[in-house]
C-alpha cells in the first residue's frame, strides 16, 4: 500500500474503531509517510476547537528499533497465524466480493473475542476480556452455525443453501486452523527465552483448555486447583475447575493466557 491508500483504510479505521492514541508500527516508509502527513493535516486546522481537540487525544506513533523486526514479535506471530490460515482455506476459492468482506468481518470477530485475561479467577463468574471489550465496550457474538440436512439440499434453494454452507465450511475451518496456531504461539510466549522452559503452572492459575467440541468463538477457561507431579518433580496433569465441572488434564492441553498474575 502507498501513503495514500493506508491513510484511507485508516479513516475507515477510526471511523469504525474511534480515535486512537497510540500506533505501534516498524520502520516502513508507508507508516512514516503517512505520519507526517497527518502532522501536517493536523496543523493547518486553524479552527480553536478542532486545535484544543488534537492536542487532548493527539495520536502518537511509536516505531519498534530500525532493522529490529523480532521487537515487534507479539503482533508478527498473530500476523503469520492469520495469513497462514487465510491462505490454505481461502487460496483456492472462489468467493464473491460481498461473500469476501463478509468472511474477513467475521473472521476480525473471531480474533478480537479471544481472551486475553480475566477479571475474577473464578471460571463461573462472567466472561474474560476479550479485545472486543476494549473496541465496543463488550464480547463481540456472531450468528449461530445453521445446520443444514441432507433433504434441504433438495429443490429450489439447491443452490443457495450450498453457497451458504460453503460459507460456513470456511470460517469453521479457519476457526480450527487458527485457534491451533493461536495455542501454540502462546506456548511459545510463556517459554522463558534464558532456559528455553516453558512457563510453569501454579494453583490458582486461570488458563485455557484445549477442546476440540466447543463451536466458533468459544473458549474453555479454567482455574487450577491442585497440580500432579510426575516422579521426576515436574508437573504432568492439573485439577481444573471450570464453569460446569472438574476436569483433570495433562499440561500439554493447557495455556496461560495473554495476561496473567505474572506481569
Amino acid at each position: 500500500m502507498n501513503t495514500e491508500q493506508f491513510l484511507l483504510a485508516f479513516r475507515r479505521f477510526i471511523s469504525r474503531r474511534g480515535l486512537c492514541s497510540t500506533i505501534y508500527s516498524d520502520n516502513a516508509k508507508t507508516f512514516k509517510c503517512a505520519n507526517v502527513e497527518l502532522r501536517k493535516l493536523w496543523k493547518s486546522i486553524r479552527h480553536p476547537t478542532v486545535q484544543n481537540l488534537i492536542s487532548s487525544h493527539g495520536i502518537k506513533w511509536k516505531y519498534i528499533v530500525e532493522k529490529g523486526a523480532w521487537w515487534g514479535g507479539f503482533w508478527e506471530r498473530h500476523f503469520r497465524t492469520i495469513k497462514t490460515s487465510l491462505r490454505k482455506i481461502v487460496g483456492r476459492s472462489s468467493l464473491s466480493l460481498s461473500e469476501l468482506e463478509t468472511l474477513f468481518i467475521e473472521i476480525e470477530a473471531m480474533i478480537n473475542s479471544r481472551p486475553i485475561t480475566y477479571i475474577y479467577d473464578d471460571p463461573s463468574e462472567p466472561s474474560p476480556l476479550t479485545p472486543a471489550h476494549f473496541l465496543i465496550g463488550k464480547r463481540l457474538l456472531s450468528l449461530p452455525v445453521i445446520r443444514v440436512s441432507r433433504e434441504e439440499l433438495i429443490g429450489s434453494r439447491n443452490s443457495l443453501i450450498k453457497r451458504h454452507k460453503h460459507q460456513q465450511n470456511l470460517l469453521n475451518h479457519f476457526w480450527y486452523r487458527w485457534r491451533k496456531h493461536y495455542l501454540l504461539s502462546l506456548r511459545s510466549m510463556n517459554i522463558c527465552p534464558l532456559t528455553n522452559v516453558p512457563g510453569k503452572f501454579k494453583v490458582n492459575d486461570v488458563v485455557l483448555v484445549h477442546d476440540d467440541r466447543h463451536p466458533r468463538n468459544m473458549w474453555t477457561m479454567g482455574k487450577i486447583i491442585k497440580t500432579h507431579p510426575g516422579r521426576d518433580g515436574k508437573i504432568r496433569s492439573c485439577l481444573i475447575k471450570t464453569a460446569n465441572s472438574n476436569l483433570r488434564r495433562p499440561v500439554q492441553l493447557l495455556y496461560n493466557l495473554e495476561i496473567n498474575n505474572s506481569e
